[in-house]
């Protein structure tokens, strides 16, 4: 049966969780999909991860092919770069070392996948956790940004939403090894790298989405940074992917990611700025409700072009 079907390479990219590595490495073990393998990459990691995970891999050498280093600190979009290129796998999934994979999820997305050889990606939706594993939500999409799950599975609404509407939480991806031939790796550039990826996917509708809860994603308030220069970076790199990908898109879609690339940019510069001025402020604050109305008419206008004709 192994033999049978392709390998699934399953990359975790490790910082600072030691409390929760473990639950994530069980849950891919557990899962009912037999051909898999697991790379982890400790990217400088100041906590004990280090340990639990060798711990475990000594615990586990015989249940499943596992690959680990640990190194220097080189950010998130590095080191899912790198552990892409030490797997082997036809297929690949990244989840964090805080997440953890439920309901089968691996053999699951790749069921979809196998089914659906016009795509080269999916993602699925997640439950949400908190650090003692209790259930905030039922659905990350819901939860993050309200994405609308109905309308996600067409692919004019997936676009739609990911465009306009992002706020995937959790490790529900799960990608064909051939989608790397026709974009390139994450943007190690970026601290946002996710976005950016999903852009370029959607693109070229390659991106399926899967109905269905898959892993679970812990979220962990006290882990998000509340500096003001780190808000306004992560605006400034929301912006800069909406420039970046304004040549792949034409037409509502151009629009609306122009749209996101004016609320973005003016975010960013809003707390970038050192004026007190309240004439500055009360512009600026006039500025992003002209853009928040632009937003809000180019989703009725893709709205209405959705519905049955």
């Amino acid at each position: 049966m192994q033999q049978n079907k392709p390998l699934i390479s399953v990359l975790i990219p490790a910082y600072n969780h030691e409390n929760y590595i473990e639950e994530c490495l069980d849950s891919i073990v557990n899962d009912s999909y037999p051909n898999k393998e697991i790379l982890i990459i400790n990217d400088g990691s100041s906590d004990n991860t280090d340990i639990v995970v060798l711990n475990w891999i000594l615990k586990n050498k015989d249940r499943i092919p596992t690959k680990y280093k640990y190194r220097k600190n080189k950010g998130i979009s590095r080191t899912i770069n790198e552990l892409v290129h030490m797997s082997k796998g036809e297929y690949i999934a990244v989840i964090a070392s805080d997440d953890f994979i439920i309901n089968n999820g691996l053999e699951k997305r790749y069921k979809y996948l196998a089914k659906n050889s016009d795509k080269l990606a999916v993602v699925g939706d997640a439950i949400v956790v908190d650090a003692n594993n209790k259930v905030v939500s039922d659905s990350s999409l819901s939860y993050i940004r309200n994405m609308d799950r109905k309308r996600m599975q067409t692919d004019k609404g997936l676009r739609l939403e990911i465009i306009s509407n992002w706020g995937m939480g959790g490790s529900t991806n799960m990608i064909h090894r051939d989608l790397f031939k026709v974009i390139n790796d994450f943007d190690s550039s970026l601290i946002v790298e996710d976005w950016d990826f999903y852009l370029k996917i959607i693109s070229k509708n390659l991106l399926g989405y899967l109905n269905e809860v898959v892993s679970a994603y812990r979220f962990l308030p006290n882990s998000v940074s509340k500096s003001k220069d780190k808000e306004a970076l992560v605006y400034d790199n929301l912006a800069i992917t909406a420039r970046n990908n304004l040549k792949n898109f034409k037409g509502i879609e151009k629009l609306m990611l122009l749209g996101e690339f004016l609320q973005f940019r003016h975010k960013y510069k809003k707390l970038g700025s050192n004026s007190n001025s309240k004439v500055s402020l009360i512009v600026s604050d006039i500025f992003l409700k002209i853009t928040k109305k632009f937003l809000k008419l180019s989703k009725k206008v893709v709205t209405w072009r959705l519905l049955p004709q």
